[in-house]
Parts: structure tokens; C-alpha cells; sequence
């Protein structure tokens, strides 16, 4: 999938250039690319803890909640632009 991916991208660059900021990304030492990435970790909440990423493009589910792990853990989820937003205004705590 992730060599298609990129053929593709490849071809799609020739037809109909290169993604605005190619000349600037570190993608520019290869062939052109008509797309930054080609494939993604698929949405799914644990994968995304797992990898340290969002798990989609849907909108912000809560920007604050708990999280119930199957062996009872809790994990406390702070949406992270909205903990540096607090932190900048010093108005986050942990607690």
C-alpha cells in the first residue's frame, strides 16, 4: 500500500505538480510528491495512544475525559491545544 501510495503521489505530481510546500519539506531530495503522506495509522483510539497521535480527522471528541482501561487503570485525557493554552495562562493543574 505505502509503495502504490507513493507511485501514485509520484504521478499525480507530474500531472499536476507537487504539494504546495514540497521545495521546502524534507521530501524534496526524491522524486515529487503530489502528497505530503500517503497512508495514516488507522482511527482507532487505542492505536492512536499507542503511536502518540490523533485517531482521525473527526472533530474533538471532549476536551477533557477519563479514560477506562480494561485492567480498571484510569487515564486522565487533556486535550492537548487546550493544555497549552491553560499552561500558557497559568490556569492548568494536573489535579
Amino acid at each position: 500500500i505505502n509503495r502504490v501510495g507513493h507511485e501514485a503521489s509520484e504521478e499525480l505530481a507530474k500531472q499536476r505538480g507537487a504539494f504546495p510546500l514540497f521545495e521546502e519539506s524534507i521530501l524534496k531530495v526524491g522524486a515529487a510528491r503530489r502528497n505530503g503522506t500517503v497512508t495514516t495509522i488507522a482511527p482507532t483510539g487505542t492505536l492512536s495512544i499507542i503511536a502518540g497521535c490523533s485517531s482521525g480527522v473527526e472533530p474533538v471528541f471532549a476536551y477533557f475525559f477519563i479514560r477506562n482501561v480494561m485492567d480498571g487503570t484510569e487515564l486522565i485525557e487533556v486535550n492537548p491545544v487546550l493544555k497549552q493554552l491553560l499552561e500558557e495562562r497559568g490556569l492548568y493543574s494536573d489535579e
